[in-house]
């Protein structure tokens, strides 16, 4: 929940009362306030409404036991329109350093350059006269930039799973510096109220996607009161200093339409440039996987062609003008979700960046993509199109046994198909990376080990073939569907929350743990759980394909399964695993 129409707080020290004013917009949510043109509250020593200019002024006792917001319903409801006299706005550029936090354990972002929303973003900023600088700074770091006071306002981008250590990130930056804090970025759009509340250092909450957004607040924020009317034109944000909140259409979420045409290649670091370029030509997503937010939407929409040469020339002049011959400079990582869901689309824009002296690195795609569109993909293994003339596919299959990839949203491929496809990429000479989910709250050892036997199958008996255990756990983040299906109990969390309001409680979410207590152990080396056992990575083994240890930690774990088990029944159907896995792993061994 969030709130929809437009408000203003004002008082004294409101930071020192936070979170009262949130409460206050819940409260007259709830109520349904309406006004037509916006509502004010004075937080004071007082309890009474007036109008001013057509505006409802309601005054408030900072006490949530005393507020009693029905009886100025009436009056606000019949509030007269207000006469809107033609003020020019006051508009007024700042600097902006643009934050990027990642953490050193995803090893991908070390490898990889900026996000390439910081760039869109910065773009816009920079329309909008302000000056930009972009750094990716990992979270473990305690070092906090120096440079950091030669700016008025740092944005940041915020995710539920570094939320915790980006929010100890931003209250040092607050401790040491007179900066205002911007957070947009996924969890802002998708739990707006429970960042509002536990971030109270943010200023600034922008929802969806802000490159149209953003820079325009920047510019009017310094004055809100001279330039409310304005401010009140912009949707999905809430500003807040320690004399006014802001609240304009918080409930709702922009999607526009792509038509962003400039990345800012200026602002991408020196040290940043030998990774190549990173863009995005679509967002959003049709498929209903279970554990996805759908943050940018599930209706893809898709940028102008002519856009992406301009960005790779811009890059590729900047790249020359530094001297750098290292030819991983002259790639390209396309961060779509599934750019071959428009294959015609995606084989154009393959052209488009190898006839600019470009490579790709891959193509982030699904099996059920390539099974669908199977005949029209030609192209994909074209080795010119990437670097290393290597074709590269990165797959999100998730899982390969039909009944789970069903459980998880996506659409149930059986073993003879997805073993049809993978033989495709092998014929073709194409790598192809599976990123997977382990397990999930279902998961039992019959399931698992008869997936886990099969994916060292595909390892044994294909060369191409290769998997990136992205999770060893579903994530049910709260806002997708997933958290609302698996009970409660089976989801280890840490809850935020705020003495005496119980209505800003919020999840950060680890994972969800599978039913059998030995597999989650299994998969989960960092807990202490059975001296007997070796404390080996089962995960790593499976990676780097040693299908010994795999087959060993598996008898292990199961065997302990067996031993712990008092129904006869399943311990029956434990033992006869068991020796099903040790048959079946004789042969891989």
């Amino acid at each position: 929940m969030a709130f929809s129409g437009k408000w203003i707080i004002r008082g004294k020290n409101l930071e020192k009362i936070h979170p009262f004013p949130l409460h206050l917009l819940l409260e007259a949510e709830k109520l349904k306030l309406k006004s037509q043109s916006w509502i004010e509250f004075l937080i004071d020593d007082k309890d009474f409404i007036e109008i001013k200019d057509g505006t409802p002024l309601i005054h408030v006792i900072p006490d949530k036991e005393k507020l009693d917001l029905q009886k100025f319903k009436r009056e606000v409801e019949e509030c007269y329109q207000f006469q809107a006299y033609s003020v020019e706005p006051i508009m007024k550029p700042t600097s902006v350093l643009l934050i990027f936090p990642y953490s050193l354990k995803d090893k991908r972002w070390i490898k990889m350059g900026i996000p390439p929303s910081l760039l869109f973003l910065s773009s816009s900023l920079k329309s909008n006269s302000h000056s930009v600088e972009i750094k990716k700074i990992p979270i473990e770091s305690e070092i906090i930039p120096e440079d950091i006071e030669n700016f008025s306002w740092i944005g940041i981008p915020l995710y539920d799973e570094l939320f915790i250590p980006v929010r100890k990130f931003i209250r040092s930056i607050k401790e040491r510096f007179r900066v205002k804090i911007a957070v947009g970025g996924p969890m802002v759009t998708l739990s707006p109220l429970a960042v509002s509340a536990h971030l109270p250092e943010a200023n600034l909450i922008v929802r969806g996607e802000a490159e149209e957004t953003f820079g325009r607040i920047l510019s009017l924020i310094h004055d809100p009161f001279s330039n409310i009317r304005e401010l009140f034109k912009i949707k999905s944000f809430l500003y807040r200093d320690d004399k006014i909140l802001i609240s304009s259409s918080f409930s709702e979420i922009p999607v526009p339409e792509l038509k962003f045409s400039s990345m800012d290649i200026d602002s991408i670091p020196d040290e940043e440039l030998e990774k190549g370029l990173e863009i995005n030509t679509s967002r959003g997503c049709p498929r209903s996987c279970i554990y996805c937010s759908h943050v940018h939407g599930k209706r893809v929409r898709e940028g102008p062609l002519e856009n992406i040469r301009e960005w790779i020339n811009s890059f590729k002049e900047k790249v020359e003008s530094k001297n750098i011959r290292n030819s991983q400079a002259f790639t390209i990582n396309i961060n779509d979700d599934d750019i071959l869901l428009n294959e015609k689309r995606a084989e154009k824009i393959l052209k488009i960046i190898y006839e600019s002296g470009f490579k790709i690195w891959g193509i982030q795609t699904s099996l059920e993509t390539i099974e669908e569109k199977r005949d029209f993909l030609n192209f994909i293994f074209n080795p010119e199109f990437y670097f290393g003339n290597e074709p590269l596919l990165w797959l999100g299959t998730d899982s390969f046994l039909p009944e789970r990839r069903k459980r998880l949203g996506r659409k149930p491929l059986n073993k003879k198909l997805i073993e049809e496809l993978i033989e495709i990429f092998e014929r073709k000479v194409a790598r192809n990376f599976h990123y997977l989910i382990l397990s999930d709250h279902k998961t039992d050892w019959i399931e698992f080990i008869e997936e886990i036997l099969f994916i060292c199958e595909l390892q044994r008996s294909y060369k191409y073939f290769d998997i990136i255990p992205t999770s060893r756990f579903l994530i049910p983040y709260p806002y997708t569907p997933s958290f609302r299906i698996i009970p409660i109990e089976r989801i280890e969390k840490e809850n935020l929350s705020i003495k005496g309001y119980p209505q800003f409680d919020y999840p950060i979410v680890k994972f969800a743990k599978p039913q059998n207590e030995h597999i989650f152990a299994l998969l989960n080396p960092s807990i202490s759980f059975e001296s007997s056992i070796s404390p080996k990575d089962f995960v790593n083994s499976l990676s780097t394909k040693n299908f010994r240890e795999v087959i060993n930690i598996l008898y292990s774990f199961l065997k302990l399964s067996v031993q712990r088990e008092r129904n006869e029944q399943k311990r029956k159907i434990l033992v006869n695993l068991i020796e099903d896995l040790e048959r079946k792993g004789q042969n891989l061994i």
